[in-house]
């Protein structure tokens, strides 16, 4: 068994010297795979998202990258080119930060134009929006 290990940790330390560790070239030769660089990926500090507050009834929110209807949930992230619907007689309330924020009456559709710190673009397609903002921002 000693005859066999020392035979292995030979054998290791021959490997060692036929390949010498070499210095790992920076990251920053190695582009990341898939991002073109002029892309924005959406995670800079500027960029924000939304959030359901509040929600009574039937709320919905369409996803902007896959056009998927999905149940809106409190607290869910929203982002660019999102949609939250409301039903009939349903309501729903979205914040934006600590201070800024769009409740939604009844049978109303907005879209997410953009979303980025203090600055927030809201499209409403249908229905009736109410937008209030502190006078600190």
């Amino acid at each position: 068994m000693q005859a066999r290990l020392a035979t292995i940790l030979v054998a290791v330390a021959a490997m060692a010297q036929q390949y010498p560790s070499q210095q790992y070239p920076s990251q920053s030769q190695y582009p990341q795979q898939g991002i073109p660089p002029d892309e924005d990926t959406g995670d800079s500090p500027d960029h924000s998202v939304a959030r359901i507050s509040y929600m009574q009834g039937n709320v919905s929110v369409r996803r902007g990258d896959s056009g998927d209807l999905v149940a809106g949930i409190v607290n869910a992230p929203l982002v660019v080119s999102d949609r939250v619907v409301t039903a009939e007689g349903s309501r729903a309330e979205v914040q934006f930060d600590s201070a800024n924020m769009v409740r939604l009456a009844p049978a109303t559709e907005i879209r997410f134009g953009d979303l980025q710190y203090h600055r927030y673009q809201i499209q409403i397609a249908i229905g009736t929006a109410g937008v209030s903002r502190s006078a600190g921002f």
